[in-house]
This record gives structure tokens, C-alpha cells and sequence, in this order.
């Protein structure tokens, strides 16, 4: 079995945003709701996760509400109605640069971007121009799918990190569980064979299920606390984790420049 010998690391992603077919404002209080609630379980125990929003220079990331005793990373969440063959290089260029400077003018700093609905297939130089490091892509694992995910570097130096698993899901197998079961052995697979670990938190799942499904998360995130709190396992955001990534893969080829011949 390959190992990374990096350390097993959990990155938990949502997007805070309903889908580009929800739109009413009932639907949007319900993801409010959702996001709340998982917030709160994040915040009691003290877990980061990457945070995604389509326009994240609207969004105050100052509040409480984001920003407790848990730094989370606000990230930018994309879909093909911008990025793709819809739009363009041009378009995606343009829109791309909008968004990420209204990010900093509001003070808050993008390192990654959240695709919703599919993979990222080309144009990646326009991320790393506007400094974004990280990607997940919008490819959503099977419910019993669940692997390790170490990112992996895509191209000029854009680091990309699959999904390993998606929790809560409409599964409810084993006992009801609502993929709750498959996170946590993706979690454990993780910490056994040193890789990392992926976690999608579908809050669109949530909002339309009457949070169904929310105590799969809380179940998840507590195994995660107790192995941290163990020294087994470490939880970062994915624009943290691409940037201890980067520092250790810098450092290695340094160590491999300045190592003499045989």
C-alpha cells in the first residue's frame, strides 16, 4: 500500500448557496437554516471547512456567524452558468477576476475555488493568475464510493483535491445512517493508510429533507475531533492544506537541488 507520508488531513467542503435552479426564497432560507445548524456543529467541535459562495465579496465574513473560535476559509463556488464552454475563456476570465476582487476589497482572501457541477477542463493558468491554489471539482462520488483523497497537483501549479465522500446522502444504509457510516470508514481508511480525506457536506440534502440527516454529520465530526484530539489525524481547509502541500514540495526540491551527486 502507497502511503503519503504526509499525515492523514480532513478537508470538509459546503457550498452555502442553493442551486442555480433554487432560487425562490423559501429555498434560500432553508439553506440558510441548514448551514446554521452545520455551522454550529463545526464551531462545537472545532472543525474548519471550506466555505463556498458564488459571490463571496457580498458576504460578511467577519461576523460571528463564520468567523467564531474556528477560522473556516471562505471559498469562490462556480458553476458552468460562468466557467466552461457556456461562457468562455473570455467570460470566465472576466467574471473570475470580478469576483475575486470584490472578495479582497471586502477583505476577504480567495485561495480556492468550488466547482458545482462538474469538472474544471481547462483555462486553469486564469486561476493561479488570480492566485487561487485549490480546486474541488464538481464530481461527486458514489454513496458507497467513499476513498482517500490527496490533492494532487493539476497544472501551473493549481493543486486539486477530489471528493471522497458526500455526507448526509439519501442512503440509509447501514441503520438509517445517511452516509454518515461511509464517512466516518473514510475517515478511519484515511488515518490506517495515511492519506487524506475529502468530505463534502451537502447542504442542499439537508435543506430539502427537513435536515434530515444531521446527526450523520454530527457523528462524523465527532469521530474526526476524537482522532485530532488523539494526535491521529489533522483538519484543515483545503486552501491550508494545499498551502502546507506546496511549502513541503518546495522544501523537497530544494533538499534535492542542493543534495550532492553520488
Amino acid at each position: 500500500m502507497t502511503r503519503s507520508h504526509h499525515g492523514p488531513v480532513l478537508v470538509i467542503s459546503m457550498d452555502l448557496e442553493p442551486g442555480r435552479n433554487q432560487t425562490s426564497l423559501g429555498q434560500k432560507q432553508r439553506t440558510d437554516a441548514a448551514a446554521a445548524e452545520v455551522l454550529s456543529l463545526l464551531e462545537g467541535h472545532r472543525i474548519p471547512a471550506t466555505l463556498g459562495r458564488s459571490e463571496p465579496g457580498l458576504a460578511d465574513w467577519h461576523t460571528e456567524r463564520y468567523c467564531g473560535t474556528v477560522q473556516h476559509e471562505a471559498a469562490l463556488l462556480g458553476d458552468s452558468s460562468w466557467i466552461g464552454p457556456e461562457a468562455g475563456r473570455a467570460g470566465f476570465a472576466r467574471e473570475l477576476g470580478r469576483r475575486v476582487q470584490g472578495a479582497r476589497e471586502a477583505g476577504t482572501v480567495i485561495r480556492s475555488l468550488l466547482m458545482r457541477d462538474g469538472p474544471l477542463r481547462g483555462d486553469w493558468d486564469l486561476l493561479v493568475k488570480q492566485e487561487i491554489v485549490g480546486l474541488r471539482d464538481g464530481q461527486l462520488p458514489e454513496p458507497r464510493a467513499a476513498a482517500g483523497s490527496d490533492p494532487r497537483i493539476a497544472r501551473f501549479g493549481l493543486w486539486e483535491m477530489p471528493v471522497s465522500c458526500c455526507v448526509p446522502t439519501a442512503a440509509r444504509w447501514p441503520w438509517g445512517d445517511r452516509g454518515g457510516w461511509a464517512a466516518r470508514r473514510a475517515i478511519r481508511r484515511a488515518v490506517a493508510r495515511d492519506h487524506s480525506v475529502h468530505i463534502f457536506v451537502d447542504l442542499r440534502f439537508l435543506a430539502e429533507h427537513q435536515m434530515a440527516g444531521l446527526a450523520a454529520i454530527h457523528r462524523t465530526l465527532h469521530l474526526a475531533a476524537r482522532l485530532r484530539d488523539a494526535g491521529q489525524l489533522e483538519t484543515l481547509t483545503l486552501g491550508d492544506l494545499i498551502a502546507q502541500r506546496r511549502r513541503r514540495t518546495d522544501a523537497a526540491g530544494t533538499r534535492s537541488v542542493l543534495c550532492p551527486a553520488a
